[in-house]
């Protein structure tokens, strides 16, 4: 069984040929199942020897001193670790998630994506448990599966945001089971086609969807119980895992990641306007996870529009700490990433399949920064987005 933690790739591996790879629930689905150490203390029963009594003329003998017991320090990890004390083979096994769609579920691998963002779940030390019976497990296409993420450090306020996102689903209350559990649920004839609940508990969003041709619905809601009456005693959620380099300011807005006269000057245009950004229905990121990194993406147009039609946009992706995710990406992607050394950082180039609009990663301080753009808006572009964040 295989399981999606915050863990992020470590050391860069293999890379494709002439270029190493640079460039977002659901990690990669990357450990067979959580080793776990049971720990047990011993106890002494019954009495202790009878020691005999030294005679007048013996002096005793002063105790041995006690051995100073050795502290070995656990080595800080490299990449972004899961804050979830619990395994999917406790939460959600591979036998349980086919009975709950009804159909045979394969372990499914983490998602790979060019944009950074779309691993801030994963980042922020997300524990995930994907079956379906396709290679992505939250594609349309997958006619079964079964889903549970948990999700560590979420606020009531971001809760809330994720049970009435627009476009998502439409939430309804869920009082019988406790507060701030929501339910959605679609039905197709007699049978529901999908079900899903969610909850917040002790600092963790949980978030468990099935689909399948004979889900059993009551079965869904049981096992969302028993996961969200577990994760009630995880206790506080660990500290999130930071880089070595340090912790980078981010950004929360279009505009605290380039100003937009920056960037229009940069495009050439008149002026520009964000026509998509990580909230709402178009967010990368669940429960407003986003928050515990500040990772942020932005898509601009230019304003006014071109008569023609022909408008260039430019779009710009962070994710602070997420560096580690890009080896994973480079090594199924289709585009080849060039090494760029006329870029900060670790840079790399790739073509789009737009004419004279490249995509280029700079992995610096621990953080993967995506831009696509005009070539010569790139340098101008980035510049002042690496600024901005903190890095560099």
């Amino acid at each position: 069984m295989t399981e999606n933690s915050g863990a992020g790739a470590g050391a860069r591996g293999r890379r494709r040929v002439v270029v190493v790879v640079v460039g977002v629930v659901v990690v990669g689905l990357v450990v067979a199942g959580t080793a776990f150490v049971a720990l047990s203390g011993g106890a002494l029963f019954g009495g202790g020897a009878v020691a005999s009594s030294p005679s007048a003329s013996a002096s005793p003998e002063a105790p041995e001193p006690s051995p100073t017991p050795s502290v070995t320090e656990t080595p800080a990890p490299d990449a972004p670790v899961s804050r979830v004390p619990a395994s999917c083979d406790e939460l959600l096994p591979q036998a349980r998630a086919e009975a709950l769609a009804g159909a045979a579920l394969p372990a499914q691998p983490l998602r790979q994506t060019a944009s950074p963002v779309f691993y801030t779940d994963l980042r922020i030390g997300m524990l995930e448990c994907a079956w379906a019976d396709s290679e992505q497990p939250g594609d349309a296409v997958a006619a079964a599966q079964a889903t549970l993420q948990i999700l560590p450090g979420i606020t009531a306020e971001g809760f809330e945001q994720e049970a009435q996102r627009e476009g998502v689903y439409i939430a309804t209350p869920e009082p019988s089971i406790g507060d701030d559990v929501y339910s959605a649920c679609a039905e197709t004839g007699t049978q529901p086609a999908h079900c899903g609940y969610i909850a917040l508990v002790g600092g963790y969003a949980v978030s468990l969807i099935a689909v399948g041709p004979q889900l059993d619905r009551d079965a869904v809601r049981e096992q969302f119980i028993t996961v969200r009456d577990a994760a009630a005693g995880f206790g506080e959620p660990a500290p999130l895992w930071q880089p070595a380099e340090g912790v980078l300011a981010g950004a929360t807005s279009c505009d605290t990641l380039i100003d937009p006269a920056t960037l229009a000057v940069a495009l050439g245009v008149e002026g520009v306007r964000p026509f998509r950004s990580d909230e709402g229905e178009y967010a990368s990121s669940r429960f407003g996870s986003r928050a515990q990194v500040n990772s942020y993406y932005c898509s601009w147009s230019p304003d006014p529009p071109s008569i023609d039609g022909t408008d260039v946009t430019a779009s710009v992706a962070v994710l602070p700490g997420g560096a580690g995710y890009f080896e994973g990406w480079a090594d199924v992607a289709e585009q080849v990433y060039e090494p760029a050394p006329d870029y900060p950082g670790e840079a790399y180039l790739a073509a789009t399949e737009t004419p004279g609009i490249t995509e280029l990663v700079v992995l610096i301080d621990g953080a993967w920064v995506r831009v696509v753009a005009p070539d010569a808006a790139l340098l101008p572009i980035v510049e002042p987005v690496l600024a901005n964040i903190g890095a560099g």
